[in-house]
């Protein structure tokens, strides 16, 4: 009997090595974890895919963001790559922590700037601290554009794939084309989260039709809902509440709700904004609602692991950006049950049915004004859109089976 066990134990550990051989390993490649479109929906595909019982491992150009403890969860996150994080990160805050190590790799960088130029530079840093990564995977996700896929471009894999997470004509204009072309040509396949977004592709770059995916974001519904019941967000005691959420950047636009509000407070009347992020244009906004004397009615809430109570709460969650590459937080919304007034662009019109879910207006100052009065002055409308959300569905079973079918997954991954 104990010769048999034995045996048996042996036969297990060979299936599970043959097994193992078997298996795919895949890398996902992102900048940091702070709050942003492109971190939320890895965060909701690493997720899916762990409850499906998939091991991935995580590159992270910067150990940084709101959400970098949560994806050490959901995924094995590789070390940080000290001098790539230099290179990368924000180079005033690595002077004002004064830290002498961060400041020789700065130095070294500055003087192959000086030698070569500044992309040469970066490629040369780039080229060299890829080879700690190349020929460990089988599969290589540069989840995001611009320097992430710049980087992992030289990453060496039996398989590469690009996931473009942006309006990408108005990313492109900061590359030379034949530049943008060379790294694309990289990559076996690219992954953009909407039509719109890949018909902005195929007008840039050439022969990549056949190596393009549409695969929309993935949401954990389970996750937003239970999360959406955790708290509840005191202040929202106005009798009419909007929320945008979103990194204050150029194209989010947020300075068109302090514009907006202005007007509204003038003409009498009462509600509450609520936004949502940080990032680099926050305090310029800060700046503007305080000019404006809209503090009470313009409430910046900072960066937040878990928006979604105030989103459920809110009447309406409002979009005011120049554009988006797939709007993930309107979706998030209607799992909610809260509609939506979004300006408009390309990939609105793929998730918003205007006036059954909600409103998509002129893509302006003037444009969101006007949709927000219409919606304060009807309250028959304000019933037809949240009767709309009500019956609103979202499945991830499309997006994963896509997913099974360019990564193989069938025969299994691990990290």
């Amino acid at each position: 009997i104990q010769r048999t066990r034995t045996l048996m134990k042996i036969c297990k550990k060979n299936i599970i090595k043959e097994m193992e051989a078997d298996m795919k390993k895949i890398l996902f490649v992102l900048g940091s974890m702070r709050i942003g479109g492109s971190v939320t929906s890895l965060i909701n595909l690493l997720e899916l895919l762990q409850k499906k019982g998939y091991k991935i491992d995580l590159f992270l150009m910067e150990h940084d963001g709101l959400f970098l403890e949560r994806s050490k969860n959901i995924a094995t996150l590789l070390e940080e790559d000290f001098i790539l994080s230099c290179v990368v990160g924000d180079k005033r805050k690595i002077l004002r922590q004064k830290n002498l190590e961060k400041i020789v790799v700065l130095c070294f960088y500055a003087l192959l700037r000086i030698v070569f130029g500044s992309q040469k530079a970066r490629n040369i840093i780039f080229r060299w601290r890829a080879k700690k990564l190349s020929c460990k995977y089988d599969i290589i996700v540069a989840y995001q554009e611009g320097w992430i896929t710049d980087f992992t471009k030289y990453i060496n894999a039996q398989k590469k794939i690009a996931w473009i997470h942006t309006q990408f004509d108005k990313f492109a204009c900061n590359y030379k084309h034949d530049e943008l072309q060379r790294i694309y040509d990289y990559y076996d396949n690219i992954v953009c989260v909407c039509n719109s977004a890949k018909n902005d592709i195929l007008n840039v770059l050439t022969n990549i039709e056949n190596k393009m995916f549409v695969i929309q974001n993935v949401l954990n519904i389970e996750n937003i809902i239970n999360k959406s019941k955790e708290t509840q967000f005191g202040n929202l005691d106005s009798s009419f509440t909007l929320v945008s959420v979103g990194h204050f950047s150029e194209w989010k636009q947020f300075g068109r709700a302090v514009a907006v509000s202005k007007r509204l407070v003038e003409e009498g009347y009462e509600f509450r904004w609520f936004i949502v992020g940080d990032g680099t244009l926050f305090n310029n906004i800060q700046a503007e609602i305080k000019s404006a004397d809209l503090s009470e009615i313009v409430v910046l809430l900072g960066a937040m692991s878990n928006p979604y109570p105030i989103i459920k709460n809110a009447d309406f969650l409002v979009i005011t950006s120049s554009y988006e590459a797939h709007p993930m937080v309107a979706i998030e919304a209607f799992v909610l049950d809260t509609p939506v007034i979004s300006t408009s662009f390309a990939s609105a019109h793929e998730v918003i049915q205007h006036e059954v879910d909600g409103l998509i207006c002129e893509n302006s100052t003037d444009g969101l004004y006007g949709a927000i009065r219409h919606v304060l002055e009807n309250k028959q409308l304000r019933d037809k859109l949240k009767y709309g959300v009500l019956n609103h569905s979202f499945s991830n079973d499309l997006m994963l089976n896509q997913l099974e079918q360019l990564f193989g997954l069938g025969e299994g991954i691990h990290g």
